[in-house]
């Protein structure tokens, strides 16, 4: 429960997202005694970064042949809070994801933007989607919102640039226009694929383009995902070592200016504006049916976009489910439900030792696959090592409610205790028939948990006859 109520934050999907597993913490110990021992103070996020730093440990050079590469566009301020003074940031990022990073010079801009370039490498997607994770926290920490540099965003909302290559920007056109339509619905974020090939002129196996993404800021780090899947599917190709080793920045090609999605924002503001004056007016008269307009505004929309591709353009098709979704929008919040947690992600990461990880993973994954099935849930097991300061592994769950979660938890600890006897989470003197639970909470979630003075633990505690630290 007390995750749920974090669950609508709009950090909450990245931490969701992301994994600590494998982070090297010089020093660090996770402390499980239960008599309350190792309660000293702990070192404040700068000072654990200061302290990596300190060592001057290089981020690992991952292999050529093995390397997946993402390239960002951000704006100079942007820019600024990732690599942070004299690039201090930018190398604990490097440090604590494995990932090798790269931002353009200042005076070298993506061409016929105002836009410098991010280049993350890594031997996975995990890596380089952690990379781009803890750049875009600094971007919305620093900054304050993740705008690529366009005015009059709001700190809730991301316009995000993702340069792919030409193959894949391609590929999202496909289907006539039905990969791009699937991701705007799966991300909640338009998507517009700016047509100027860079550079200008080559051939397509040598060429890129800019994707631009705007829309719900918790929606960015789905799109990450989603690119870096991309991504992944072509890294084998001849040609990707070569994209993935250069980049176009300080190419000067005259009377060139990417337009990206300027004009589509601004045609969607306007189609939403439209539409929700028309819902309005409706409500105030009282002929609308809440329910059924949102659901079938945005079913209508999507149903446009698959029968009329040859009639309409991206922009539009973009637009007019932007206006739909607005128009949902409307009418939820008339009716007070924007905030009623229906099809909202629920997240919760529970520590398990190698046994019990080889439990609830089975045989070629089999295990985990059932459990996903039955409960409607998404899981996996972090592969980038050990919790910092533990041996235990990384079980995420994540599921669009919190019962989904709770029924695969029970599964999890139910297959544990069948095979194992009991669930120790790495703990030793412990009894059969007994379980151990290491859960990872976001902070605020703790702090709730916790409650004023330790009222809210002390109440769990007596109601569950259970013991918390």
């Amino acid at each position: 429960a007390h995750i749920v109520t974090v669950a609508l934050e709009p950090w909450f999907s990245s931490w969701a997202a992301l994994s600590n597993a494998g982070m090297v913490l010089p020093g660090g110990i996770m402390l499980f005694e239960a008599n309350g021992k190792g309660k000293g103070k702990s070192k404040g996020r700068e000072e654990r970064v200061a302290a990596m730093l300190a060592q001057d440990v290089k981020a690992p050079v991952v292999p050529a042949q093995q390397r997946l590469c993402l390239k960002i566009l951000v704006a100079s301020l942007e820019a600024g809070a990732v690599l942070g003074k004299n690039g201090e940031k930018i190398r604990a990022i490097e440090q604590i994801t494995n990932a090798v990073m790269q931002m353009s010079a200042r005076d070298s801009m993506y061409p016929g933007t105002a836009l410098q370039e991010l280049r993350i490498w890594g031997a996975t997607e995990e890596v380089i989607l952690a990379g781009a994770q803890y750049a875009f926290g600094q971007i919305t920490d620093q900054v304050g919102v993740l705008a690529c540099g366009e005015k009059g965003v709001d700190p809730q909302e991301a316009r995000v640039r993702i340069v792919l290559p030409t193959v894949c920007a391609q590929g999202l056109l496909g289907e006539e226009g039905k990969t791009l339509a699937q991701m705007r619905v799966q991300t909640g974020m338009n998507v517009h694929v700016d047509p100027t090939m860079i550079p200008p002129g080559a051939s397509p196996e040598v060429t890129e383009q800019v994707v631009c993404f705007s829309g719900p800021l918790d929606g960015a780090v789905l799109v990450l995902q989603a690119c870096a899947g991309f991504l992944s599917q072509v890294w084998s190709e001849p040609w990707f070592e070569a994209w993935a080793s250069t980049s176009n920045c300080g190419i000067d090609i005259p009377g060139l200016t990417l337009a990206l999605d300027r004009e589509l924002i601004a045609a969607a503001k306007v189609a939403a504006k439209n539409k929700g004056a028309a819902v309005a007016a409706k409500l105030a008269a009282g002929d609308l049916d809440p329910i059924a307009e949102s659901s079938s505004a945005f079913a209508e929309a999507t149903a446009a976009l698959v029968q009329q591709q040859q009639e309409i353009n991206v922009a539009q098709m973009a637009a007019a489910i932007q206006a739909a979704a607005q128009q949902a929008l409307v009418v939820s919040m008339a009716q007070g439900a924007a905030s009623s947690g229906q099809n909202v992600l629920v997240a919760v990461k529970l520590l398990v030792a190698d046994a019990e990880a080889y439990c609830v993973l089975g045989q070629d994954g089999s295990t985990l696959s059932e459990i996903q099935a039955a409960t409607s849930t998404s899981m996996r097991v972090a592969d980038g090592g050990h919790y910092p300061g533990t041996s235990l592994h990384e079980l995420t769950i994540q599921g669009m409610s919190a019962e989904a979660v709770l029924l695969a938890l029970i599964h999890v600890v139910t297959i544990v205790m069948e095979v194992l006897g009991k669930m120790a989470s790495g703990d030793e003197q412990v009894e059969k028939g007994q379980v151990r639970m290491k859960l990872v909470v976001p902070a605020k979630a703790a702090a709730s948990i916790i409650g004023v003075g330790g009222a809210s633990v002390k109440q769990i505690c007596q109601q569950c006859s259970v013991r918390i630290q």
